[in-house]
């Protein structure tokens, strides 16, 4: 699965779960969707694939809410993930 999937799911997706990303990050990065452990490390699949936290997917969804909902129109997909990716990388 890659970034552009998970946004195009996002509505149903499970918001307890959370986006582990391979950086460098891109709407074409592998991502695993997975619970994080209790112990706050790494989830076994997202450290197979050497990805690392990306963003909850409940704050994907509010974020994406919000920053949608200032367009007339829905930007594209790809824009979507890279708009995530700034948040992410900057202000998650």
């Amino acid at each position: 699965m890659i970034l552009t999937d998970v946004i195009n799911q996002l509505d149903n997706l499970d918001s307890d779960d959370t986006i582990y990303a391979k950086k460098p990050w891109t709407p074409d990065t592998e991502v695993v969707i997975a619970t994080e452990p209790d112990d706050g490390g790494l989830p076994d699949q997202a450290a197979k694939i050497n990805a690392e936290y990306f963003i909850e997917i409940f704050l994907a969804k509010e974020f994406l809410e919000g920053w949608l909902s200032s367009f007339d129109q829905k930007p594209s997909i790809k824009d979507q993930c890279l708009r995530l990716i700034q948040y992410a990388e900057n202000d998650a």
